[in-house]
């Protein structure tokens, strides 16, 4: 990662997520991709404003209604793990993304600064327009579908399909998931992978 002048004060400061990226380094993440991505996006403006200050620890943050934001370090293995395909490493870019579970918003803008075009479902409405809110001057390769969930299914309703250009190439799933028989807030799952369409 090249490392430009810091600037900045408090939370704004390059310097806080330059050092944020050091320890990711430190923990295997080394897909310079990656890192310029996580060392240019401010994850402390995907947080409240009360839990700032910890936004650049290697921990997960609580972001209401029982979701939390990801460790750094969960979402750089994850972002990591995508470029591990043939394709992505050719093309340097992750084409088109599905995102399962926009929740903060944070993993959605790291990933409109490395692929061409994202799709992120986020079935809780309140969380999807707060990460509206946070991303709203970020790329404009990034859609945030609301979609309801019926019986655990994610569907998109026909008049929010995206009918232009390449099919899915690549899926990140970063939701919480219910479950028979388990509290929903207690399970969680996260998965990468590429897309078999």
């Amino acid at each position: 990662v090249r490392t430009p002048v810091a600037s900045g004060v408090g939370m704004d400061s390059l310097a806080v997520r330059q050092a944020m990226v050091r320890k990711l380094q430190g923990q295997g993440i080394a897909h310079p991709g990656v890192l310029a991505a996580m060392q240019a996006v401010e994850r402390h403006r995907f947080v409240d404003t009360a839990l700032a200050n910890q936004a650049y620890e290697d921990t997960s943050l609580p972001i209401g209604l029982g979701q939390t934001i990801s460790k750094p370090s969960v979402v750089g293995h994850m972002l990591a793990l995508l470029f591990e395909s043939t394709a992505a490493q050719a093309a340097g870019t992750l084409g088109r993304v599905l995102e399962i579970g926009t929740g903060s918003g944070y993993t959605t803008a790291l990933l409109a600064s490395l692929a061409q075009r994202v799709l992120s479902l986020e079935i809780d409405e309140a969380i999807a327009r707060a990460a509206r809110q946070r991303i709203a001057a970020r790329a404009a390769n990034q859609h945030i579908e609301i979609s309801p969930a019926q019986q655990g299914i994610i569907t998109i309703p026909a008049q929010q399909k995206i009918h232009t250009g390449p099919a899915i190439q690549r899926v990140i799933a970063t939701a919480a998931l219910s479950v028979a028989g388990s509290n929903p807030e207690a399970s969680s799952h996260t998965s990468t992978g590429e897309a078999t369409m």
